[in-house]
């Protein structure tokens, strides 16, 4: 699993770069969220397992390499911004210290991606997105996971081209991409109720679209 986490990270990187130090960010939080495995044999089995609702913020990135109908030169543009997630899922220990889970998520935010020349400006917005997926992981200890994540996403986005000097009217474009989700990240149950990860991910939609985010959040477990 460290091989594939390591291509991960190598993909994701071109496309948060514009965001001040993601890739710090998540790093940092992993190194935190480790330092809990101290004391972690307190913990009680299930602080990792069973229902969970939970919820968090991102650093979100869209980049589009793309030729477009209608636009006189290829695009290619990146742009990040802040965003949020809701989920639930189920997890069950595997035994020998393995972890299975299934999660589904709703979210949104980030920045509109826009590109400007003599004809007008194109634009890409990224909108509401959902994601359905399977996590596996190993746990060092009873509170602390280190996993991967595989699944499928949806992006509603808004394409539009508006051409210089008013003469032609705007085009417009809403569409739901859709395409494969994988990422990695890291989770630590600080009581048995109440668990905080730090996640990174990529979406690859076709058609040259692609997006990246970097999480930080938590979940409540029953």
């Amino acid at each position: 699993m460290a091989s594939g986490a390591i291509g991960i990270a190598a993909q994701v990187g071109p496309l948060v770069c514009c965001e001040v130090q993601m890739k710090t960010l998540f790093l940092g939080a992993v190194i935190a969220l480790l330092l809990g495995v101290q004391g972690a044999a307190a913990q009680d089995d299930k602080a990792l397992t069973g229902f969970k609702v939970g919820a968090g913020f991102d650093f979100r990135a869209i980049q589009a390499k793309r030729s477009v109908s209608g636009w006189p030169s290829r695009v290619d543009e990146r742009q990040g911004g802040a965003g949020y997630r809701a989920h639930v899922g189920y997890d069950v220990a595997l035994g020998d210290g393995l972890l299975l889970g299934v999660e589904g998520g709703v979210g949104g935010g980030g920045k509109t991606l826009a590109t400007r020349t003599a004809a007008g400006e194109y634009s890409l917005k990224p909108g509401f997105s959902y994601d359905a997926s399977a996590r596996v992981g190993i746990m060092p200890s009873t509170s602390v996971l280190l996993y991967g994540r595989a699944g499928y996403q949806w992006l509603k986005t808004t394409e539009k081209i508006s051409f210089a000097g008013g003469g032609l009217a705007p085009l417009k474009h809403k569409e739901t991409q859709s395409g494969i989700l994988y990422g990695f990240g890291a989770e630590y149950a600080a009581t048995n109720a109440l668990s905080l990860r730090a996640e990174i991910d990529q979406a690859s939609f076709g058609h040259g679209v692609k997006a990246a985010q970097v999480q930080l959040g938590g979940a409540l477990r029953f």
